[in-house]
């Protein structure tokens, strides 16, 4: 795609389109005392733009009242890219966010995930009906575990339940002693100890209960059924059409070229590599980033998340086009176990959440020094935000609020596209 520039003049034509109509007067004050020393980067300039100082507000707020050194956030509507920008808290970092510095993504690596998922079931290599155990060839210990299938993966309805039993991707120093696999243990151990180590909690089908160990489950039969590496298959068939060039797998103990520099929290954990101290901080060796890519391992930047979120709206170029039209309806359609007269569920990697308009179609993503979003809104609007802090007991989906708040009350400037700055 060509690029196009967006000159200082383009974006002064802008001034005075529309400020922010009717913010809370709390919320604006808040940010006036944050403003100070929140550095923002990116595009369109900050205040050039007055129609969109609403987003500014909302993340001066939540990273002011989070303790949060670095954040990130790019809006949509209609397709098109009208702001990307990077925020930093200068007085607890001295790293500069940009708008396409890469962050963990933690859970929001669960939409993609399922569009892989999705993109085999299109392809015709795969089946929402088909079986775990017989796609991968493997042995389960409990006789029910042989009624799971790939839909049930999806839709969170296979039967394991953290809040019962830890997930067995977390329980990598257990699995190491019971196999006499060094750590850091391989992937076909952790399936392993989650088929054979425990029984279920519930049986597959019966309700929903959100499961890491099933979307690591997809990300093996993603290799299966591909022949490819699980990172590969994503990159050629849900990224390269997009053009997202820069969104990874991450690495557990080493930051990638364009990676924030660091994750912040205070919370430990044993280690999982070896030859670190005990306990290390949670996001350096607390857990195994490179086993839990396809359900929390990938890092990204909100441009490119909210380019990849734009896979479930209508298509306006053929050569971009991931999921059909079926696809996408199976995506957000309502499970089994959810009423006729529901308003909320979990579809296949999206929570869908049913409003006026039709489906805002939304995940988050939290893991110790990291919190992120995704977030689909009905009206055409799509916003990602990206942060740096994360600490155990913190609430931090306060952030949805203030970003709803601020998008409903944009006058939504039409005459340019970002995307043309960054694909």
């Amino acid at each position: 795609m060509a690029r196009s520039t967006i000159n200082r003049r383009d974006f002064g034509k802008l001034l005075g389109v529309g400020a922010l109509a009717s913010a809370s007067p709390m919320v604006l004050a808040r940010a006036a005392q944050a403003v100070e020393d929140i550095e923002i980067t990116g595009y369109p300039a900050a205040g050039s733009v007055t129609a969109l100082d609403g987003f500014d507000d909302a993340m001066k707020v939540f990273m002011r009242d989070h303790g949060i050194p670095n954040g990130t956030l790019a809006v949509t509507r209609g397709r098109k890219l009208l702001l990307a920008r990077g925020y930093t808290q200068s007085a607890l970092t001295s790293f500069v966010a940009q708008p396409d510095t890469l962050f963990r993504t933690a859970s929001v690596s669960k939409p993609i995930t399922a569009t892989a998922v999705l993109r085999l079931i299109q392809d015709g290599h795969l089946a929402f009906g088909d079986l775990m155990h017989e796609v991968l060839g493997a042995h389960v210990s409990d006789a029910r575990a042989k009624q799971i299938t790939v839909l049930h993966l999806l839709q969170h309805l296979a039967g394991w339940d953290r809040d019962l039993v830890r997930e067995a991707v977390f329980r990598d120093i257990e699995i190491s002693s019971r196999y006499a696999d060094p750590l850091p243990v391989g992937k076909a151990n952790v399936q392993r100890f989650g088929f054979e180590g425990y029984t279920l909690q519930h049986n597959p089908g019966a309700g929903y209960h959100y499961s890491n160990f099933g979307y690591f489950v997809l990300g093996q039969i993603i290799e299966k059924v591909s022949g490819k590496p699980y990172a590969q298959y994503v990159q050629e068939k849900v990224f390269t059409p997009l053009g997202i060039t820069r969104t990874r797998p991450g690495m557990s103990l080493q930051r990638a070229a364009g990676e924030v520099d660091e994750y912040h929290t205070t919370d430990t954990s044993p280690p999982v590599f070896p030859n670190l101290p005990d306990p290390v901080p949670d996001p350096y060796g607390g857990w195994n980033v490179e086993n839990c890519n396809a359900l929390g391992g990938w890092i990204s930047s909100p441009v490119d998340l909210v380019r990849f979120a734009g896979i479930y709206d209508p298509p306006t170029d053929p050569a971009q086009q991931v999921l059909n039209a079926t696809s996408i309806q199976n995506a957000f359609a309502r499970p089994s176990v959810a009423s006729s007269t529901a308003t909320s569920w979990y579809g296949c990697g999206w929570r869908v959440q049913k409003v006026s308009a039709g489906l805002n179609t939304y995940h988050h993503g939290s893991k110790r020094g990291t919190w992120a979003a995704l977030i689909r809104r009905a009206d055409g609007v799509t916003f990602s935000a990206l942060f740096n802090r994360n600490e155990a007991g913190v609430d931090y989906y306060g952030l949805d609020s203030l970003l709803h708040l601020a998008a409903n009350n944009t006058t939504w400037p039409t005459f340019y596209d970002l995307y043309d700055i960054y694909y």
